[in-house]
């Protein structure tokens, strides 16, 4: 009875029964980058006692621009930006092994990274896991950034404000846009002290954030008329000013029962988030 019993459950294990458990285990977030797994905790916790929209929004992990001046350097694209390189999958191992050594050096050598799209793309770099370790509030700072130029259509904000400005010249126009995007990176600076204070972290994290940046990248900037960002020094002001003024008039926001979804896809090297 029981050989037949095993036997039973041993012909049940179809082929394709098979295919579907390896891949449910594939796309396990239990089985995720203990990047993603980071991603997943820190905006849980924004989710809390935010509201992050009701957009999709995909995370996904990639080499930053350590890669791309080496693939320049190697011939790979012609471009420092070198786009392709800095959204290839880390995790994946290449034919071409000079790709697989660039992506190694880069996780080493590189610094932190990220950026959003307007469909609701972010991006982070491989190396800023590693160089935000034992930084408390950091990681939760660099996303809510990031989804606050998602949920506001930043991308979009700027394009529309130079197609307001037809007529100028062309430098009015750059110049007059960038003083824009300045502004929407202060937004995003402001939004992400606002949320990860309702998270219950110290917000002053956003602001010494901003200082151990720029240490990392070793690169000092200050405010220019085709700057994309405000200066160190003038940005870390107005994020103390804005940080102090909130603090007075702050009302304790209570904690959202709802909770949004999560799926991660391994094969395209993507961790979604759908608020609810």
């Amino acid at each position: 009875m029981k050989k037949l019993l095993t036997g039973l459950l041993l012909g049940s294990i179809t082929i394709p029964s098979l295919f579907i458990a390896a891949s449910v285990a594939r796309n396990s977030q239990l089985f995720m980058p203990n990047g993603y797994k980071e991603i997943k905790k820190s905006i849980n916790t924004l989710d809390k006692y935010n509201d992050l929209g009701d957009q999709q929004i995909r995370f996904t992990i990639t080499p930053g621009y350590y890669a791309a001046w080496r693939a320049k350097d190697f011939g790979l694209c012609k471009s420092e930006s070198c786009t392709y390189i800095r959204r290839l999958n880390p995790f994946k191992k290449y034919s071409d092994e000079t790709i697989n050594e660039i992506i190694r050096q880069d996780k080493i050598f590189g610094t932190n990274y990220a950026y959003a799209t307007s469909s609701g793309n972010i991006s982070l770099s491989q190396s800023t896991f590693d160089l935000y370790r034992n930084k408390k509030g950091y990681l939760e700072c660099v996303l809510a950034h990031e989804v606050s130029h998602v949920l506001n259509n930043h991308s979009y904000q700027e394009s529309l404000k130079r197609n307001q400005l037809e007529g100028l010249s062309k430098k009015d126009i750059e110049h007059k846009t960038m003083a824009k995007r300045r502004d929407f990176e202060l937004e995003a600076d402001f939004d992400s002290i606002e949320m990860v204070f309702n998270s219950g972290i110290d917000p002053k994290a956003c602001i010494d954030s901003l200082r151990f940046d720029s240490y990392l990248s070793g690169y000092y900037y200050t405010t220019k008329k085709d700057s994309t960002h405000p200066g160190l020094e003038e940005r870390i002001s107005k994020n103390n000013e804005f940080l102090e003024h909130h603090k007075k008039n702050s009302i304790k926001p209570q904690s959202s029962k709802k909770r949004g979804k999560w799926e991660y896809r391994r094969k395209e090297n993507v961790l979604l988030f759908r608020p609810n």
